[in-house]
Formats: C-alpha cells, sequence, structure tokens
C-alpha cells in the first residue's frame, strides 16, 4: 500500500473512531443534563480507564485498531477543552473550592482509573494466559 492510502486509511479509522467517541459523549452529556459538569468528569474518567486498559491488553500490536480506539474512540470520548472551561468557569465564578475540587479530583479520579484498567488487565490475563 502507499504512503497515501495508509495515510487515508488512517484518517478514516481514526474519523470513524472519533466520531463513536464523540456521539457517546453526546449521549453520555444528554442522560446526564443539566449536570454536565458530571458529564463530563464521566466521559474522561470512562476515557481514561478504556485508554489505558486497551494499552495493557494490546500485547500483540494492531496499529490500525489501536489508532481506532486510543486517537479516534477515546480521544472523541475525552475531552480536556471542556474539563478546562469547566475549571475556569468556576474559578471566574468565585468558586475556587469547586474549581480545585473539580480540577484535582478529575486529575485523582483519572489516575485511579488507569490504575484500575491495569488491575483488570491482569484478572484477565490470569484467566486467560496465565499472567503477565
Amino acid at each position: 500500500m502507499s504512503e497515501m492510502a495508509d495515510f487515508l486509511r488512517s484518517l478514516i479509522i481514526v474519523g470513524v473512531g472519533g466520531a463513536a467517541g464523540g456521539l457517546l459523549r453526546l449521549w453520555v452529556a444528554d442522560l446526564l443534563a443539566p449536570r454536565w459538569i458530571a458529564a463530563v468528569f464521566l466521559c474522561n474518567l470512562v476515557g481514561s480507564f478504556l485508554f489505558m486498559l486497551y494499552v495493557d491488553l494490546s500485547k500483540t500490536p494492531r496499529p490500525s485498531f489501536k489508532k481506532f480506539h486510543t486517537v479516534g474512540l477515546c480521544g472523541g470520548l475525552t475531552t480536556f477543552s471542556t474539563f478546562a472551561f469547566q475549571v475556569g468557569g468556576l474559578a471566574k465564578g468565585g468558586d475556587w473550592l469547586g474549581a480545585g475540587c473539580l480540577f484535582f479530583g478529575t486529575f485523582a479520579a483519572c489516575l485511579a482509573a488507569a490504575y484500575l484498567s491495569g488491575f483488570c488487565a491482569k484478572l484477565l490475563f490470569c484467566g486467560k494466559a496465565g499472567g503477565r
């Protein structure tokens, strides 16, 4: 396959994954409306978990699926820009405690979700392949 064909294939793969992640984020936002801070928090949390779960479970390199899952799906699902807007909005409105709690709480929860994905991956590997 030519370089241009590989590039176009990657664009399509990431685009489809990004569309799926964006639609999932929209569904969660609609489900939790009008609590959109909770929706962004949940999407970032789930996206962090799924991203690291894929990294932990992918023993065989599959570049196309990796691009779909990590850059596309998880990139479309998570949203740093909206998170920054929310934290900034709370701070601008004088709610420094809320802004700090959202900022540090999201950071800590996403790290915990990433760690939990590693634990889940080990459980799955122990059940299938005898562990790492």
